[in-house]
C-alpha cells in the first residue's frame, strides 16, 4: 500500500487499484466513464442535467473538486485498475465534513457496470477509509443507501459499516423522494488533536 499526502494530491494504491483525485485535464476520462454508466446508475442517483454529460461541465467540476480538496471540504477520488490509467472504473467521495466535537463525513461510491461484482468497490472503500482515518484523522464515516440497493448494502457490510437507522424520503433520487438506511463506521484509532 502506498499513499502520498503532504502537499501532493492523494494517490492511493491497493492490491489491484489506483485511487486518485484528478485534475481538469482528465475530464475526458471522467466523461467517458459517466456516459458509459448513465443508464446503469440512474436508479440510484439524482436526475442530472444534459450539460452534465459534456467535457466543459466535467472540466469545471474537476476544477471545483480540486478546490474542495485543497480546502479540506471534499475528497473526490476516481478509481483505476492498477496497471491501466486510461480508463476510470469507479468513483469514491468523502464529503460534508463536520469537525469540532463531531469530526465526521459522508461517503458515496459507484463502480463501472463491466467491473461490478469483482470486489473492486469494497477494496476501494476500505483503502479510502484507511486514508481518511489515518491521514485525515476522521472519527466517523457515514453512508446512506436505499434498502433495495442490495449490492451497495453488501459493500458497506463487507467494509465493517453498521446499520444505525433509517430516514423516510431522505433523498430525491431519479425524480422521487426515496427512503434510505444510514450506515456508519468509527475510527478506533482516532487521535484528539485539539490539545
Amino acid at each position: 500500500d502506498k499513499e502520498r499526502a503532504n502537499n501532493e494530491i492523494p494517490h492511493i494504491e491497493s492490491d489491484r487499484l489506483t485511487i486518485k483525485i484528478l485534475e481538469p485535464s482528465s475530464a475526458q476520462l471522467v466523461l467517458d466513464y459517466l456516459v458509459k454508466n448513465k443508464k446503469y446508475v440512474e436508479s440510484w442517483i439524482p436526475i442530472r442535467s444534459s450539460d452534465y454529460y459534456t467535457i466543459q461541465f466535467q472540466r469545471k467540476k474537476l476544477g471545483n473538486f480540486l478546490e474542495l480538496y485543497t480546502s479540506g471540504k471534499e475528497f473526490r477520488f476516481y478509481i483505476f485498475l492498477k496497471n491501466d490509467m486510461t480508463k476510470v472504473i469507479g468513483d469514491l467521495s468523502f464529503f460534508n465534513f463536520v469537525k469540532g466535537a463531531f469530526w465526521s463525513c459522508f461517503m458515496s461510491y459507484a463502480i463501472d457496470k463491466e467491473h461490478s461484482g469483482n470486489g473492486y468497490i469494497a477494496e476501494a472503500v476500505k483503502r479510502g477509509m484507511k486514508y481518511m482515518m489515518t491521514v485525515q484523522n476522521v472519527h466517523r464515516i457515514a453512508a446512506s443507501v436505499m434498502p433495495e440497493n442490495k449490492r451497495s448494502v453488501k459493500v458497506l457490510e463487507r467494509c465493517g459499516f453498521e446499520l444505525e437507522g433509517s430516514a423516510k424520503e431522505y433523498l430525491k433520487i431519479n425524480g422521487a423522494w426515496r427512503d434510505h438506511n444510514h450506515y456508519a463506521i468509527r475510527n478506533s484509532k482516532w487521535k484528539d488533536q485539539s490539545v
